[in-house]
């Protein structure tokens, strides 16, 4: 390392360990190849009221792209240098400047994500909004990840909620529908003759036999709803009396049979926000890790700007 730690103020040495613990060994790696002068510059970037800031700016986008594509050429790196800087001089206020700076440092590859792609009349909206650039920038990871398209904020949470809740829970053990190479966020539950009967925004197998069936929900008191959808769905599957052989989208076959409503097959998940609401319509079996506003706000922000 050819900065000195021991020099640095108490302060910076306190938020340079907290950024080592965050992160790990990358962290070490960018750290060890700062000189003095860049590293006290790049533990002051919350502090962009000085007349400097574009400067630290700058140093501060420069370390992620390095340490996340160390391969591009010295000019790709000081076109997207130049162009994340462009952006931060639009934000028409400090602490949209420094909710941005701390965007790109916490969130990394999705934060220069954020300022690459998201103009700074958009960015000065959400932050006059009360949307956390940081969390905005790790929305927009996860979706643009998925390589699926969600139109409006309802499919955004079933995306969310498909990859965040029911995929780690059950993926391994069973197969979870929708599946990730397929660009839709629900199941279309049709009769032997192909007739739609129902649709659920999620479904898990375990040898071709229906385990679970997910309704998911941006409204934080919906889960009553979502349950009531559900069980109208299956009974129409009882109805039509279908049960084994029942077809849904994707020509694949799955026997419902085992699907009741006195059974705890029905899985209802909501936004953050329903969990600090104490009511039976907030009652999610489980929550995403975004608010309504936030969903709403990522929606807003991948139609406007096209992403």
């Amino acid at each position: 390392m050819d900065a000195d730690v021991d020099a640095l103020s108490e302060a910076k040495q306190a938020r340079l360990g907290k950024l080592l613990t965050r992160t790990g060994d990358d962290g070490v790696e960018v750290v060890n190849a700062l000189d003095q002068e860049t590293l006290t510059d790049f533990l002051s970037v919350r502090r962009t009221a000085t007349p400097d800031g574009g400067r630290k700016i700058e140093d501060l986008t420069r370390t992620v792209i390095v340490r996340k594509s160390s391969d591009l050429s010295d000019v790709e790196i000081n076109r997207r240098v130049k162009r994340i800087s462009e952006t931060y001089e639009q934000l028409d206020t400090q602490r949209a400047k420094d909710e941005l700076a701390r965007a790109i440092e916490e969130s990394g590859e999705d934060g220069i994500y954020l300022a690459e792609h998201v103009d700074g009349a958009r960015l000065s909206e959400l932050v006059d909004q009360g949307i956390n650039l940081k969390r905005h920038a790790d929305g927009l990871g996860t979706y643009r990840r998925l390589d699926k398209t969600a139109d409006d904020p309802g499919e955004l949470t079933e995306l969310f909620a498909q990859e965040k809740i029911i995929r780690p829970k059950f993926e391994g053990q069973e197969s979870v529908y929708p599946p990730r190479n397929i660009d839709t966020t629900s199941v279309e539950i049709s009769d032997s003759t192909g007739n739609q009967i129902g649709e659920v925004d999620g479904l898990t197998t375990n040898n071709g036999e229906v385990s679970h069936i997910i309704e998911v929900k941006k409204n934080p008191e919906k889960a009553v709803d979502a349950k009531e959808q559900m069980e109208i769905t299956i009974d129409k599957i009882q109805d039509r009396g279908v049960g084994s052989g029942t077809s849904f989208r994707l020509d694949e076959k799955a026997d419902f049979s085992s699907v009741t409503k006195d059974t705890d097959t029905m899985i209802t998940i909501g936004p953050k926000d329903a969990n600090e609401i104490d009511t039976p319509q907030s009652n999610y079996d489980y929550y995403v890790e975004f608010s309504q506003d936030e969903l709403k706000a990522l929606s807003d922000t991948i139609q406007s700007e096209g992403l």
